[in-house]
């Protein structure tokens, strides 16, 4: 599996943070889970990370065939603006846990490690 990971944020954020909180983390990651077998359903983690004042709502998607995910999963605006490449990096690791924890319920991945993937983030979540 691989981690892709882009953004949309609200015109008032600051998009060299936003780039680099966002780069870090799926460098990151991927480094991290690069030798990892989570099963074979998910070969392309697609998460679109969403800034804004306004709240919007999460969206996930799955592909059997490509074996993709498209999920669009919204950080607190105010969290984001005022934190640091630390904070923002937590605030990060903490939306792909949540896009984990929700894509666990599609009945429709039945080859993945769930839990194993969930620990593996966090952990590195720990680290960084």
């Amino acid at each position: 599996m691989k981690l892709w990971m882009s953004g949309r944020i609200d015109h008032d954020i600051a998009d060299d943070h936003f780039r680099t909180v966002l780069n870090s983390v799926e460098q990151t990651v991927n480094f991290a889970i690069k030798d990892k077998d989570y099963g074979a359903s998910i070969e392309s983690w697609d998460v679109i990370v969403v800034i804004y004042k306004e709240k919007t709502e999460d969206f996930f998607r799955y592909n059997a065939r490509a074996k993709e995910t498209d999920i669009e999963i919204s950080i607190d605006y105010d969290a984001f603006k005022s934190s640091d490449v630390k904070t923002g990096k937590a605030l990060f690791f903490d939306a792909l846990v949540r896009s984990l924890e929700r894509l666990k319920g599609d009945k429709k991945i039945k080859d993945f490690a769930f839990d194993k993937a969930i620990d593996d983030i966090r952990n590195i979540a720990t680290m960084h």
